[in-house]
């Protein structure tokens, strides 16, 4: 579904009184995912948690058959770096919402962030 069908969809799961949770797992997009993160977590006030994650194993779950298909898998490598993922963190870390995934609570673990 696209993104304005999902974000309606959440729309109608929590004007029913529900609670939402949401997974952007994987993150492809660190700067976009802040974005969503942050205006979901403001307009849907009672969403219950947004759990992010990183793809793990990329090269081993996409078929590399073609240089569009090299070039994709290592745009979604460089949006996954330390780098990035620290900085995902330390933007979203005072929203009490936010859920972190394994992948991203290892390379928080590298980098001397624990007990998140």
């Amino acid at each position: 579904p696209s993104f304005p069908d999902r974000f309606d969809s959440a729309a109608a799961v929590t004007k029913a009184g529900m609670k939402l949770s949401v997974s952007m797992e994987p993150v492809l997009d660190v700067s976009w995912a802040a974005s969503f993160a942050k205006g979901t977590c403001n307009h849907f006030r009672d969403i219950k948690s947004i759990w992010l994650g990183k793809m793990n194993h990329v090269r081993t779950r996409c078929r590399i058959e073609t240089e569009e298909d090299e070039r994709r898998v290592a745009e979604i490598e460089a949006g996954q770096t330390d780098e990035k993922i620290l900085a995902l963190y330390h933007e979203l870390k005072h929203i009490p919402q936010i859920r972190w995934k394994d992948s991203i609570r290892k390379v928080l673990k590298r980098h001397g962030i624990g007990d998140v």
